[in-house]
Parts: structure tokens; sequence; C-alpha cells
């Protein structure tokens, strides 16, 4: 699979969820690091000084705007795709997410492939553009 070493941050509560798309992302030559929490992701960027390429966040985690919104003062280009909990959850591209995704109910090859679909997609987006 395509890759140029581009750098990912994944962010949720769900651990399973976070080494599971880690894993992947490893598998297919990203770097992907895994964060559990909004002070988690804070220390893992200040102590590796990490250069985002994309943020996979759960908008609903505590201090995910105010996150986000330092790392844009800091770091320009970076993509963002919120991971909700489920299809109904009413996401409208939050937090200028390019994209919105569940959490895939299975752990198998086909979700896989399909958020390493979204994934290259979303990286491969023109900047600016917002929606899905």
């Amino acid at each position: 699979m395509y890759c140029s070493q581009q750098t990912v941050l994944i962010v949720d509560d769900d651990l399973g969820f976070v080494f599971w798309l880690g894993r992947a992302l490893d598998e297919s030559g990203f770097a992907a690091f895994p964060a559990r929490s909004i002070p988690d992701a804070q220390a893992l960027l200040r102590e590796l000084k990490l250069s985002l390429d994309l943020l996979i966040v759960n908008p609903a985690l505590p201090g995910t705007a105010e996150f986000i919104d330092g790392l844009r003062q800091s770091e320009a280009g970076f993509k963002v795709i919120a991971v909700t909990e489920d299809v109904e959850q009413p996401w409208d591209s939050p937090l200028g997410a390019i994209a919105t995704r569940p959490k895939p109910r299975g752990r198998d090859d086909i979700s896989k492939w399909e958020w390493l679909h979204l994934i290259l997609s979303v990286l491969t987006r023109e900047a600016g553009f917002a929606g899905d």
C-alpha cells in the first residue's frame, strides 16, 4: 500500500479500537501513535516532537476542541477524522473534520480495509476541502 511514512495520531478511550487501527496503519507503512485521552496525546506529541499528517480522534473526549485548536496554531496542514461511537450519533463534521466515521462493530479485514481506504482518501484530498 502507498504511504510515505505519514504520521497518524489515534486518540480514543477505546484502547481495543486504537490498537487495532494502529496496527493496521503500521502494517501499511504509516507511523501510527495511539493515545487513550487528550492529555496522553499532548504528552506523546511533546515527548516525541511529532509532526502530524492526520489526527483520528473521538470528538466526545474532554478537551478535544481545545486540543485541535492548539494544534492548528502550532502545526499547519494536518487533517482530522472524527470517530463516533455508532452510525446513529449525529456529528456533522465536528471540529473541522474532513470525515466522520463510526467505530467498526467488528474488527475484521473488511473493516480494516474500509478504514485504510478512508484514511488514504482523506490524506490525498486538497487542503481546505470540507465534507465527506
